[in-house]
């Protein structure tokens, strides 16, 4: 190769060497610039705080008790309580019977033909709603518990102490959903079977460990008579079948012990 062709390749090799060089200490230059070290560790900072929040949140959520449940039955029941009160004492709520297409909130002792325009019954119904809806979001809580500590959900199910409070989350959710269409139709039927299954369940935990029946059985033994009542005032079909098998389910239950 003549020598003339030597140095132009040398010099083309070196012009992109430096080109390459130069390019490098560019983009080194920018990636030290102030601005980029700010957004660096602002990104870090930011990822830093969230990964220890929702630790904490992940915390939180897997030591939440099964005795939230009795808290969200007290909330979502202090609601229905008022707003029937409210309603027998309205001038503007005349008494009906259940499952007719007058009957604005079906609930005991009672229900009524209300005027829903009026200023009070407006003030009872908002109540009742934010009762419920702190009492769902209780109840929120222990499903993202299922979710996220599954395995200190089973821990607690695996102990006939432990899951005694269980069946109060499922009433919360009929008590919460009963009423509210077709998606509060499918939540308060799937939570009314969950605590049958509960029910079921700690059964055989009594048998098994030889426990004595005593009141901290309630939620999950005779509360199952609550979900087939509240079933009954929305959905009279759905509510007198599971009546009956939760009648079946506590006569034989008892009979055993």
């Amino acid at each position: 190769m003549p020598e003339k062709d030597l140095i132009r390749q040398w010099m083309q090799e070196a012009r992109a060497e430096f080109r390459a060089e130069e390019e490098a200490r560019r983009a080194e230059e920018i990636y030290n610039s102030w601005y980029n070290r700010f957004f660096r560790h602002t990104a870090t900072t930011i990822k830093r705080n969230i990964s220890k929040y929702l630790s904490t949140l992940e915390t939180a959520i897997a030591n939440l008790p099964l005795t939230i449940g009795a808290l969200s039955l007290a909330i979502v029941t202090l609601g229905t309580v008022w707003f029937k009160f409210a309603e027998e004492n309205l001038d503007t709520c005349i008494p009906t019977h259940f499952h007719s297409s007058n009957c604005s909130y079906h609930e005991y002792p009672g229900c009524f033909d209300c005027d829903t325009s009026a200023y009070w019954y407006k003030v009872a119904l908002r109540f009742h709603n934010s009762c419920s809806f702190v009492a769902f979001l209780l109840a929120f809580g222990f499903l993202l518990k299922v979710v996220f500590a599954t395995q200190v959900i089973v821990d607690e199910m695996s102990s006939p102490t432990m899951s005694a409070p269980a069946g109060l989350m499922c009433v919360v959710l009929v008590s919460v959903f009963a009423g509210r269409g077709l998606i509060g139709e499918i939540i308060v039927i799937s939570a009314a079977i969950i605590h049958l299954f509960v029910s079921i369940w700690f059964g055989y935990m009594a048998l098994a460990y030889r426990i004595l029946p005593d009141p901290s059985w309630f939620p999950n033994t005779i509360s199952i008579g609550y979900c087939g009542v509240k079933l009954w005032t929305y959905y009279s079909f759905a509510g007198l079948c599971y009546m009956w098998v939760s009648e079946l389910r506590n006569l034989t239950f008892f009979c055993i012990l």
